[in-house]
């Protein structure tokens, strides 16, 4: 640093610039398509999120009652596509191998793990059928994600 200013170091390496042909055969491919679909519902998540947001703000007590259920959801599903996302954002992570793992993750979770939670604590009980639900949601997502892959 010099004069209280950090020093710039200028990289001549252009090769990770990609021309405007390039960006868009590559979102005509299987693997564009399926990040295209995973932005796609995020946004949309983020969207419900937001009108959650509004809705407590205005009366908690009636949000409580009236979108708790499906605000917990949609935060658990956003939280996973955002992973989803940034796992496959630099290209580094075989998609078709890690969406395999996924659902079979998945599968062995929901046949082996109890249906239901018995905890002294209702609402964690609610949290983890809730959770379960959405696990089921991500299992049939990512299955689907998978065929575009296949159908390649």
């Amino acid at each position: 640093m010099m004069n209280g200013r950090p020093k710039i170091v200028k990289s001549r390496d252009f090769n990770k610039f990609k021309t405007m042909a390039e960006i868009k055969e590559q979102q005509n491919t299987p693997q564009g398509r399926i990040n295209r679909l995973i932005e796609s519902r995020i946004v949309t998540l983020e969207e419900r999120v937001e009108e959650y947001k509004q809705s407590s703000a205005e009366d908690f007590g009636q949000f409580f009652e009236r979108y708790a259920e499906a605000a917990y959801s949609t935060h658990y599903q956003l939280k996973a596509l955002r992973h989803l996302k940034d796992l496959f954002a630099d290209g580094s992570t075989d998609m078709e191998q890690y969406l395999k793992g996924a659902v079979e993750r998945l599968t062995e979770e929901l046949l082996e793990q109890p249906v239901t939670r018995r905890s002294t604590n209702p609402m964690a009980n609610i949290a983890y059928g809730l959770m379960k639900e959405e696990d089921q949601k991500l299992r049939k997502f990512y299955q689907r994600l998978l065929e575009i892959l296949e159908d390649e």
